[in-house]
């Protein structure tokens, strides 16, 4: 990233590649527990999705909206639906609800998806 960065390569081209570099490095920067990073990454590629680019927003949504929880952040029932996100319905709904059980019932039964 750093010889992309020191030439500013990642801010010449197309909006789909920058897109695609930010979602990238979005993913990164969650693997190395730099959370908000890769919050503000992630964002920044869902928001300059192609609005009909629907697989690409469901694969941004499958990193930022664990982020978004780790940062206390829940996102909507209809987002979660719309972009078939179904695996983060239970999370979702068991922390608005304070249920435990749920929650764990939850990540053990997706956790093969989660783990990927």
């Amino acid at each position: 990233l750093r010889p992309v960065e020191s030439r500013n390569l990642h801010e010449c081209g197309l909006p789909g590649d920058r897109v695609t570099y930010r979602y990238f490095v979005g993913r990164l920067c969650m693997f190395e527990d730099q959370y908000e990073l890769a919050e503000q990454n992630l964002e920044y590629a869902l928001r300059h999705c192609h609005k009909a680019a629907t697989h690409n927003k469901q694969c941004i949504l499958r990193y930022l909206v664990p982020v978004k929880l780790l940062r206390g952040r829940l996102p909507t029932q209809e987002l979660l639906q719309k972009y078939d996100l179904h695996e983060y319905l239970p999370l979702v709904s068991s922390i608005r609800t304070g249920d435990f059980r749920t929650f764990n019932d939850g990540l053990q039964k997706y956790q093969d998806l989660f783990i990927r």
